[in-house]
């Protein structure tokens, strides 16, 4: 099977214009970001970021929902479809906050577009953010970001009590590793579409439309798998630091009857800065994307399920050589 190429992206306008204002933002603050970790605040702090995992002295237990929020992702689909899985898990409550698709040129700028996504939906900040690199250069402006909003809106916690970003344990990568699971079924109702050879892989066309059509539908898949990863029940487990013995959705949604307390902090979203450039959603050249629309919705736009997604390419595809044999 062809490997699919990992194309680089070409900042537009549009994308520019939002990483400047993302950059502006973070030097408006006083001395740029890295002053926050020089600036003498208050030594006061929630008294839930004082308790310490007894199996592991450096690993705080966490108190509740917004504590922690872990930023990662999986490959899965990089080869075979040229796409990229990016989300956030909330590790307290072990749910999947957000899951996004993208074209892996967008990989780079991932990270700042989930982050500032779900600050606005939620309103508020973690009290820190994880990821599995092993620098914080491959948050880009995430770890910033956080420490310039912490610092804005709850300054009693010090960079030095608890850092904003850090290193992932390995239990969100464990959570990575189901959905990553979750995606085979998908890789093979398309191994089970193109055993008939509709589909040239060799015609970049083909593969174009290809792309564009699997990428809404593991983005379905992904939407179904978030609620049904909500609703799966974890077993009791009494040397976790975590909530166990009930569903992330009760975790998230009622922290308080397991020990927890919500610990979002609250931030003016309509000051942050957020990445939407249409550039990094698109699967193919602007014309291409075009092209995947318009045959799509002349195939009368039904929804694209793992299910359905090669029927709909072959109609896509069908449709497109039916009108070149017109011209």
């Amino acid at each position: 099977m062809p490997r699919r190429s990992r194309a680089s992206l070409v900042p537009d306008e549009e994308l520019e214009r939002e990483l400047t204002i993302l950059q502006e933002y973070i030097d408006d603050y006083p001395g740029g970001a890295s002053q926050a970790r020089a600036t003498p605040i208050s030594q006061r702090r929630r008294r839930s970021t004082r308790k310490v995992n007894p199996n592991d002295p450096n690993d705080p237990i966490l108190a509740g929902p917004h504590e922690q929020w872990a930023i990662g992702g999986t490959t899965k689909l990089e080869d075979p479809l040229g796409l990229s899985v990016h989300g956030i898990i909330d590790k307290w409550s072990q749910r999947i906050l957000a899951i996004l698709v993208l074209p892996p040129s967008s990989g780079d700028y991932a990270p700042e577009l989930l982050y500032t996504r779900l600050v606005k939906q939620l309103g508020g900040i973690p009290l820190q953010v994880t990821t599995p690199d092993k620098a914080s250069s491959g948050m880009g402006y995430v770890p910033l970001m956080q420490e310039v909003l912490r610092e804005e809106h709850f300054s009693e916690l010090t960079c030095a009590m608890r850092p904003p970003h850090a290193l992932q344990k390995p239990h969100a990568r464990t959570i990575w590793r189901s959905v990553s699971r979750s995606l085979e079924d998908l890789l093979a109702h398309r191994e089970r579409g193109l055993a008939d050879g509709t589909i040239d892989l060799d015609n970049e066309i083909h593969t174009a439309l290809e792309t564009w059509v699997w990428a809404k539908a593991a983005q379905s898949d992904l939407d179904e798998f978030i609620q049904l990863h909500a609703l799966a029940r974890i077993g009791k487990k009494k040397s976790s630091p975590l909530p166990s013995g009930g569903l992330p959705k009760d975790f998230y949604d009622l922290p308080e009857l397991f020990g927890g307390e919500n610990q979002l902090i609250p931030v003016d979203a309509a000051s942050v800065p957020e990445i939407t450039a249409p550039q990094l959603f698109r699967f193919g050249s602007e014309d291409m994307d075009g092209l995947a629309a318009a045959l799509y919705a002349a195939v009368s736009a039904p929804e694209i399920r793992p299910l359905t997604a090669s029927d709909i390419l072959k109609d896509m595809i069908a449709l497109m050589d039916a009108r070149m044999e017109e011209l």
